[in-house]
């Protein structure tokens, strides 16, 4: 039997294209559109604006110009009434309320009875609110109404750098708020006392519950590595293996009670893939996946060469779907904007997904498909079309845990695409262990601004060993 991997130009279902924004906490959000009531330029006139040394309204927030996202750098108080939340997925995006809430944005307004109608427009977009990022830790953790749906209507003061987020003027980069009378505020960290930390192996990390306080030790093999700017890589032992998102040279105070960011110290250890290192860190979940987060270098124990798996080949009998790469494939999402050229096109059985500075995953999706159970393979053939790109493949399924939610799964870690060269091949394997319906997709996964061609898509299933 011939082994291959190549599509033949024959559609088998329609396609859709989404885009993801503001809500994926390892990456910066993609701003939405700016609409007329959120221009960011705002009025110049001091009277009413913003005061950095008094506590300011929304009102008079929205009155000021506000800076490009990234771009801010005053930060202010505001006292307003938490009334809702960002969810990309969802029509309109902001809503107001707390059921559905996802747990990285809160919307804030001056009155908490504010209702949908009045915030929306036919586009779903703000009219007179605010958007607050809440990035992971202990302003997430208090404040965000997926966790804490009584926060809804709750006054709250909230310090934060002013600037455009979410298409909206906003605030991000969160270091004291207010709720309740209790004040959040990170707290003084001593850099060079090291976190208690109990040694465990990746399997009983793996097992322990989410905390960004509680430091555990482990020792194991790098068997990839996929950033070397900040250290991300993959960790394995005899117990298993763990995502560790980001490595520094020491301890540098990272974790809830920090604000402090990952200083890319790890190149300066000049680690390679079959180094085996013992680091210091904290357990999270991300994509229903656990990792190893606010992690610091402790020692190199030895090295040994890793061991490469065996390649599940792709064959004309395991074949469940093949994708024409064609303009008739693809359809926008109903509700969203319609798909142009600006961000895809299509030429001799090739799709081009335009980068976006501005959004680190932009996925373009196979339309819907039920699987039976089973172990399955989803892969794309891409290359960046001129200057370095990344990509990754992954796919959507309704939450085990909500089935009105989505859920997103990834392969562990985006490709980096070399400017100039051929296409690679991109997978991921998965198991579904009931009848599924799944969208699978591949994502120009970088905020670079540079374009990917994809030219080979393919689901496939696994071949029993």
């Amino acid at each position: 039997m011939k082994t291959k991997f190549y599509f033949p130009l024959l559609l088998i279902g329609a396609m859709l294209i989404s885009f993801v924004g503001c809500n994926d906490e390892k990456d910066s959000p993609k701003p939405g559109p700016i609409i007329e009531s959120q221009d960011p330029s705002g009025s110049d006139d001091p009277t009413n604006g913003p005061d950095v040394n008094s506590i300011n309204s929304v009102s008079q927030m929205l009155s000021a110009k506000a800076p490009d996202k990234d771009a801010g750098t005053q930060a202010y108080w505001v006292e307003a009434y938490i009334v809702g939340y960002y969810n990309f997925d969802a029509d309109p995006k902001f809503i107001i309320g707390a059921e559905g809430a996802k747990n990285a944005q809160i919307l804030i307004a001056d009155n908490a009875d504010i209702e949908q109608s009045v915030i929306a427009d036919k586009n779903g977009q703000l009219a007179n609110i605010m958007a607050v990022k809440l990035e992971a830790g202990m302003f997430r953790t208090k404040l965000n109404l997926a966790d804490n749906p009584g926060n809804y209507k709750k006054k709250v003061k909230i310090h934060g750098v002013f600037e455009m987020y979410c298409g909206v003027k906003g605030l991000v980069k969160i270091d004291e708020a207010e709720i309740d009378g209790v004040t959040i505020k990170p707290a003084e960290i001593d850099v060079n006392v090291l976190p208690e930390s109990s040694v465990k192996t990746i399997a009983e990390v793996n097992g322990v519950a989410d905390s960004e306080d509680v430091f555990y030790t482990i020792t194991g093999q790098i068997t990839e590595i996929t950033n070397a700017e900040y250290g991300n890589l993959t960790l394995k032992d005899e117990t298993g293996s763990i995502i560790v998102y980001g490595i520094t040279s020491k301890y540098i105070g990272m974790g809830q009670n920090s604000g402090i960011k990952n200083d890319k110290s790890f190149g300066s250890l000049g680690l390679v893939a079959g180094d085996i290192i013992k680091i210091s860190g904290t357990k999270t979940t991300f994509n229903n996946a656990p990792e190893f987060t606010n992690a610091y270098f402790i020692e190199k124990v030895g090295h040994e060469d890793v061991e490469v798996e065996p390649v599940t080949p792709i064959t004309d009998e395991n074949i469940v779907l093949n994708v024409a790469m064609e303009a008739s494939s693809f359809i926008a999402k109903e509700g969203e904007k319609p798909l142009t050229t600006a961000t895809v096109s299509f030429a001799d059985g090739v799709v081009t997904i335009a980068g976006d500075k501005s959004n680190n995953n932009l996925r373009l999706h196979v339309n819907k498909i039920t699987l039976p159970a089973g172990d399955y393979i989803w892969a794309a053939k891409v290359k960046a079309e001129s200057a370095e790109a990344k990509a990754r493949v992954g796919y959507q399924m309704p939450d085990p845990a909500d089935a009105t939610k989505n859920k997103f799964n990834y392969d562990k870690a985006a490709t980096t695409l070399a400017a100039g060269a051929d296409y690679v091949e991109i997978r991921m394997e998965f198991t579904l262990t009931a009848e599924t319906e799944v969208s699978p997709f591949v994502a120009n996964n970088g905020k670079t601004g540079n374009a990917i061609l994809v030219n080979e898509m393919i689901l496939a299933k696994k071949a029993a060993e």
